[in-house]
């Protein structure tokens, strides 16, 4: 079974043994970006992300199973992988403890004003800030019920009782008080004190939150976007901070990285991350388990 392994992993040594020893011929990569040896395009399974963005998947011919080392699928070509049945394995529950704790802590800063507190401090000022605010009974309402939104519902409700969900497929979920479906969204963010987006980019969901959309959002209200820059219309978001919200949290961009001549960087009241939401001491290792878990189990099977 020939393995091609990308540099999108940390391969350390005891990670290709124990690949090795499960009768996997591995061959490695160290960028997705590179040339590949011709050998690599006979590859039967893939370890990935940006692959192919760089190399057009037609060109595996022997290609039967992809895993991603990311949670989204907008990098690779569905369609493709449906129709010529390769099987397709995600990063889904990775990252949603770091992500979930991102979204909490991005609100507590916007909140209780830390960043103008950190700024103060560099300053040697002392300086109070009569708008701070408590979480305590908020309403939170998470666009996308997947496992990220999942575990940000489960941290959110350690706060406030007022936890809901947006989602595409809503279905019952003990850690939100209710799923709406989608034709509620508009309802549901004029209601809610803090929205925050976990959904996945697709042609559905692409610009989801242009002017309109903030419009309809709660004044004073909070924005949290730790899903996929494409699927908010960035001007739109820097009206909104000026003259609606009440500020921010930015993790991704529709180009990233951010351009240094963006108006967004200036704004005072939004917290702005390059695409790191996700980052973890503990990613490692769930993400090796992960790998091999789903290697193993694929090609136990029979053919």
């Amino acid at each position: 079974m020939r393995l091609l392994l990308t540099g999108a992993f940390d391969w350390k040594p005891q990670y290709i043994q124990a690949l090795q020893n499960h009768g996997f011929q591995v061959m490695l990569s160290e960028r997705e970006d590179s040339e590949l040896d011709p050998s690599m395009y006979q590859a039967e399974a893939v370890v990935c992300n940006w692959l192919f963005v760089h190399h057009s998947i037609e060109d595996f011919p022997e290609l039967r199973y992809v895993q991603l080392t990311s949670a989204g699928t907008d990098r690779i070509p569905e369609n493709y992988i449906r129709q010529a049945n390769i099987t397709l394995r995600t990063a889904r529950g990775v990252y949603s403890r770091p992500m979930a704790e991102y979204a909490v802590g991005a609100v507590l800063q916007l909140y209780k004003g830390s960043t103008e507190f950190y700024k103060n401090q560099k300053q040697h000022l002392w300086q109070k800030n009569r708008r701070c605010r408590e979480l305590s009974g908020e309403r939170v309402c998470i666009i996308g019920a997947g496992s990220v939104g999942t575990e940000t519902a489960r941290l959110f409700s350690a706060f406030t009782p007022e936890v809901y969900g947006i989602d595409l497929y809503p279905r019952e979920n003990s850690c939100f008080r209710e799923v709406f479906p989608i034709d509620r969204l508009d309802e549901q963010i004029g209601l809610s004190d803090i929205v925050i987006l976990t959904l996945p980019l697709t042609d559905e969901t692409r610009d989801m939150f242009d002017k309109k959309r903030f419009a309809a959002m709660k004044e004073k209200s909070v924005f949290i976007n730790i899903a996929r820059g494409g699927l908010v219309d960035e001007t739109a978001l820097s009206e909104a901070l000026d003259n609606r919200l009440f500020g921010a949290a930015v993790d991704v961009f529709r180009q990233e990285p951010l351009s240094p001549d963006s108006d967004l960087w200036d704004k005072k009241n939004l917290i702005i991350t390059p695409h790191n939401s996700f980052v973890s001491d503990r990613n490692e290792e769930r993400m090796w388990q992960v790998i091999y878990n789903n290697l193993a189990e694929y090609f136990a099977k029979p053919d």
